[in-house]
């Protein structure tokens, strides 16, 4: 995971919009739509135009053309961050979500002609989809990196396929949590925060990338995600990285 803004994100795509929240993202999801695309999906602690539902939650379409894309990586980082942002709701709901219209995270400014920064949702490696043994030090990514941020880190869980592959007595001889596989958003949540508090780190975002649970934490070493990297429900551990924009 990047971060990926440093300064205001002014992205619009219709003058007109009904609610507005100001405040942090507490929750993202990322899943298909019913239109076949990928739907992400915003939960707020304010309150939706969408009055029939729990109405906490705004959404949108990822696209790769449109604003989609910086909207995720507003949202991302602003998460990642602790920042607050705005949202703008568009008045119209589906699925009891108020779709959004616009989205301003404080701090340059970009308007909808210029390119969206780049968000990459990247499919696993072959080796961590699979059976296949992977080392600790190949799980580490971006440890070397100069534009890291101190202390964040993007933690992946293992896709379903390769977490099958785990036996009974690998997986009930893991020091923290035996036997909970990260198999549902109540499991992987519990099991995130139980290993961030083992190393003494904080979770600051949760959500899924492709098929497998993610989650980022803050307060961390490089030492201690290593330690971290040698559960085997762990695919990839990568520092969290400061893209400025051009």
């Amino acid at each position: 995971m990047k971060k990926v803004l440093s300064a205001l994100i002014f992205i619009s795509v219709s003058a007109a919009y009904a609610s507005t929240y100001q405040g942090i993202v507490q929750e993202i999801r990322i899943s298909a739509s019913t239109s076949g695309g990928t739907r992400v999906s915003v939960l707020t602690s304010g309150t939706t135009d969408c009055r029939d539902s729990d109405n906490h939650w705004y959404s949108f379409e990822y696209l790769k053309t449109g604003p989609g894309s910086a909207w995720l990586a507003a949202l991302l980082s602003a998460k990642v961050a602790g920042e607050t942002l705005v949202i703008h709701g568009a008045g119209t709901c589906s699925g009891g979500m108020e779709r959004v219209t616009e989205i301003d995270l404080p701090s340059a400014s970009m308007s909808l002609s210029q390119k969206p920064p780049p968000v990459v949702i990247r499919p696993l490696p072959g080796s961590l989809r699979s059976c296949s043994g992977i080392s600790v030090s190949a799980k580490l990514l971006n440890l070397k990196s100069p534009t890291r941020v101190p202390g964040q880190y993007m933690v992946m869980f293992k896709s379903p396929a390769a977490l099958a592959c785990i036996s009974s007595s690998k997986l009930n001889s893991v020091r923290i949590l035996p036997g909970v596989m990260p198999d549902s958003p109540q499991a992987s949540r519990r099991l995130a925060d139980a290993l961030a508090q083992s190393i003494r780190a904080t979770v600051i975002g949760a959500w899924e990338v492709g098929s497998a649970p993610t989650f980022a934490i803050r307060g961390a070493t490089d030492q201690s995600v290593e330690m971290l990297a040698r559960d085997p429900r762990i695919a990839i551990i990568e520092a969290d990285l400061r893209v400025k924009e051009q």
